[in-house]
């Protein structure tokens, strides 16, 4: 996982409204999908030993007075949790060379919740809290094999795709509370920001704000209120759901391209304006 991009996070995270009505993941429609609760506390946060298999729904639930960043990794054949905290020490970025996979994560405010969908299939998990900047507290959970293939994943309003380096999203999209079914088709690990622009900004000037924040050398990132769901490895996807206000918004990926480029996904030409209107 990225250092840099999680002291960003941090950064950000001091800056942002999430989700004072600028768009927030809320209750889905998921009522025949196994619902589960993780909550966090100023002790730490607790996650339940077991999750059935296929798709579950979330709630992840801050009663502390700092921020929560759970992410969900699934670890890969083999690997343990010591693995997976050396790998995260040593900044392994290459998906082929992690022990895990990241299936994703969400900022939570205090006292605030958030709910996200995963499709899990039987293995070996752990949740993190990335908050503090980076990875913490790792606990593991097992999914395990049943009948079937588990409950089916929700119906999403809006289809996005993550990859290498674009987004797949509609540009015009519906106010209003929408379930978005987000899977990374690339290469390479993804996120995705969902900001909004500021009225009195163009489009250059809020792109050149968030790639400031993004490399450090802000001077008007005040003006930015991201909501992010980030660190997606290829394969992966996971459903949550945004409740914009109308208005024109950017979507963005930071992370950094691991091929060698020196630049983030960003810079590469990962980022792209959508409009939701009434």
């Amino acid at each position: 996982m990225h250092t840099k991009f999680l002291r960003v996070v941090g950064l950000v995270m001091g800056l942002m409204v999430l989700m004072a009505g600028v768009g927030s993941a809320g209750a889905q429609s998921t009522s025949d999908i196994p619902h589960l609760t993780i909550e966090a506390t100023a002790a730490g946060f607790t996650v339940p030993k077991e999750m059935p298999e296929g798709a579950v729904q979330i709630t992840f639930a801050n009663h502390s007075k700092t921020a929560f960043g759970p992410v969900v990794v699934r670890l890969k054949q083999g690997a343990t949790l010591e693995d997976l905290e050396k790998a995260v020490k040593a900044g392994v970025q290459d998906p082929a060379l992690a022990p895990g996979s990241l299936l994703g994560g969400v900022t939570v405010l205090p006292d605030k919740a958030v709910d996200v969908t995963f499709a899990f299939a039987p293995g070996t998990y752990v949740v993190g809290n990335t908050a503090s900047g980076s990875p913490s507290a790792f606990q593991p959970f097992a999914v395990v094999d049943s009948a079937g293939e588990g409950a089916a994943p929700p119906k999403a309003n809006v289809e996005v795709g993550l990859l290498d380096f674009a987004f797949n999203v509609p540009i015009a999209l519906a106010a209003g509370p929408q379930l978005w079914h987000i899977r990374n088709l690339g290469n390479q690990i993804h996120e995705m920001i969902v900001a909004p622009l500021d009225d009195q900004m163009t489009a250059g000037e809020f792109n050149q704000a968030l790639l400031n924040v993004m490399t450090g050398k802000a001077n008007n990132e005040k003006q930015v209120a991201p909501v992010i769901f980030w660190m997606m490895s290829p394969g992966e996807q996971a459903w949550i759901t945004y409740d914009l206000k109308p208005g024109t918004y950017a979507v963005v990926c930071s992370f950094p391209d691991t091929s060698g480029s020196g630049h983030t996904h960003a810079e590469l030409g990962m980022r792209q304006i959508i409009i939701v209107t009434k």
